[in-house]
């Protein structure tokens, strides 16, 4: 797909300014035929809006003051919290459209071209500044077995689950990225892209995780 170097201006003057609105799946104006194909295997799925844990538990197990820690430890004090309402439309748009392109990702929105570095998408997403942006290769010192002998109860990372964790304080965060973040079938396994989420929390690594995120949107026509 070519991509124009710069994403589409907005016209300066109010009058010319279009009202952006999709008020059925014709508006969405998809063009090639991945994105046709994309929205086949999207249009008979459900949309719900994204499942949490129940504030009051995570309050009553002291969880909340945990998570609070965590996460500002992380960068992800203006992300993690945010309660904001879905579109059907917008969300079939997105997911329609989206595509990875040399330093970040392309996506059309409202029938507009959208262009986002790696760094404009995390700021856009609310992580801190701080927050290193390549998960992959600026975490340091990551060695997926040996981390994962440290935290649970195995000593080769296969087939892991969040119950093999000793710490109940992972166990809980990693539940909370399976629900809030990287939605699937089974929560319980622990990935690699958690696992290095895990490692960074621990050894507080600002850390955004905005290409996992991407990675996980990207997979959701084949969930």
């Amino acid at each position: 797909m070519s991509v124009d170097p710069t994403p589409t201006q907005a016209p300066s003057s109010s009058s010319d300014q279009q009202v952006k609105v999709l008020l059925k799946i014709g508006d969405l104006g998809l063009k090639t035929q991945r994105e046709k194909e994309v929205y086949q295997q999207l249009k008979n799925k459900d949309f719900i809006h994204t499942p949490t844990l129940d504030p009051i538990l995570l309050q009553e197990i002291g969880m909340d003051t945990e998570f609070n820690l965590i996460f500002h430890m992380l960068g992800w004090s203006k992300f993690w919290n945010i309660t904001e309402l879905g579109s059907h439309l917008l969300t079939l748009e997105f997911l329609c459209t989206l595509q990875y392109y040399e330093g970040g990702i392309v996506f059309w929105m409202f029938k507009q071209e959208i262009m986002l570095s790696w760094g404009e998408l995390s700021d856009h997403l609310g992580f801190s500044s701080r927050c290193i942006l390549n998960i992959d290769s600026d975490l340091p010192n990551f060695e997926r077995h040996q981390f994962w002998r440290e935290i649970s109860r195995d000593n080769f990372y296969s087939q892991a689950r969040t119950s093999d964790m000793e710490h109940p304080t992972l166990r809980m965060f990693h539940k909370w990225l399976g629900y809030n973040l990287f939605y699937r079938d089974d929560i319980r396994k622990v990935r690699v892209g958690d696992l290095q989420l895990l490692y960074a929390a621990i050894n507080k690594v600002p850390t955004s995780h905005a290409t996992l995120l991407v990675s996980h949107w990207l997979s959701i026509p084949s969930l």
